[in-house]
């Protein structure tokens, strides 16, 4: 969702608003109030999203976009699936498992630390 704001010529600022929200971190999305009102607002999805899913469930021809949509809302709750990795390591040596663990693209190391 685009930012609602106005800039100085009338028009829409344009920048992406933050999660949950109505508007971009420069124009207000930094506040403490909007971000407490953009988590409630998501939250208050959450039960909607399982609903979608349940009758998903039940339905003889599953809708793709509703499931996708369902799934985002959960997603952004913070109730999505754990992700697991598992490294074999066997007869390596700790530098050998730093390099991989380094390598490994979920943004939380980047080797540099």
């Amino acid at each position: 969702m685009k930012c609602t704001a106005k800039n100085r010529a009338g028009k829409r600022c344009g920048r992406d608003s933050i999660p949950g929200g109505r508007v971009c971190n420069f124009h207000g999305g930094g506040a403490p109030q909007v971000q407490t009102a953009a988590r409630l607002r998501l939250a208050a999805l959450v039960d909607p999203a399982i609903g979608v899913i349940a009758k998903l469930l039940k339905a003889k021809k599953p809708s793709n976009v509703n499931l996708a949509a369902a799934r985002d809302i959960l997603d952004r709750n913070g109730l999505k699936p754990k992700e697991e990795r598992t490294l074999d390591a066997v007869g390596e040596t700790l530098e050998t498992l730093l390099a991989v663990y380094n390598r490994i693209p979920d943004g939380s190391t980047d080797g540099d630390s």
